[in-house]
C-alpha cells in the first residue's frame, strides 16, 4: 500500500519527521518495516526518521534530495528552520552523515536519484558520501531547459526504476 504525506516545510526537518512518522504509524499499525520515497527535503526526512528510530526504514529512495546542502538555501536569506537545515555544512546534515556509519541508525539501503542541471539543489549535492555498501547513486540526464528539480517527480526513468525495485525486479540498466 502506498500513501503520500504532505508537510509544512518551515518547522525544521526534525519536527516534520516526527509528525510524518506519527502519521505513518497511525495509518499502518503493526507494520515493522517501510520503504520510503522522499523527494527533495523528503529524502532528508526519511534519513532523520531512520536515524532517530521513529520507523524502521528498509529502503529509502531519495529524488533530488540535498544530502550535501541545497544551493538555493545557501544563496537565499534564511527564512525558516528548514532552510537553515538544508544549508551545506549544517548541524543537521552533519548528524545525518554521522548516522550513516551506524547500521542501526540508517536505512537498510539508500538509492539516490540525481538529475543533471539541478540548480536548486546542485547535482553534486544530491550524492551521499557515506558507506558504499548501503548507498547506490543513479544519475538521470535532464534536458537543457528541463527545470530539473521541479520536474523530478514526473521523470519516467526515476518512477520506473523505483517501481521495478519495489516489485522486486531488477533496476533499469541505465537511468539516464
Amino acid at each position: 500500500m502506498i500513501r503520500h504525506y504532505n508537510y509544512g516545510s518551515t518547522l525544521g526537518i526534525a519536527r516534520i519527521a516526527r509528525r510524518v512518522a506519527a502519521e505513518v504509524r497511525a495509518d499502518f499499525p503493526g507494520c515493522g518495516e517501510f520503504d520510503v520515497i522522499g523527494v527533495s527535503m523528503g529524502g532528508l526526512l526519511g534519513r532523520w526518521i531512520a536515524m532517530e528510530g521513529l520507523l524502521r526504514v528498509e529502503r529509502l529512495f531519495t529524488v533530488v534530495t540535498p544530502h550535501g546542502g541545497a544551493q538555493l538555501a545557501t544563496f537565499t536569506f534564511p527564512l525558516d528552520v528548514s532552510t537553515m537545515n538544508m544549508r551545506a555544512g549544517s548541524a543537521l546534515l552533519g548528524e545525518l552523515d554521522e548516522a550513516l556509519e551506524d547500521e542501526s541508525r540508517r536505512p537498510g539501503r539508500i538509492v539516490t536519484y540525481t538529475r543533471t542541471r539541478d540548480v536548486w539543489v546542485g547535482s553534486r549535492n544530491t550524492v551521499i558520501r557515506g558507506p558504499g555498501e548501503c548507498v547506490e547513486g543513479r544519475v538521470v540526464r535532464t534536458p537543457r531547459f528541463g527545470l530539473a528539480h521541479l520536474r523530478a517527480t514526473g521523470d519516467p526513468l526515476i518512477a520506473v526504476d523505483i517501481a521495478r525495485r519495489l516489485r522486486g525486479e531488477a533496476p533499469l540498466e541505465v537511468a539516464s
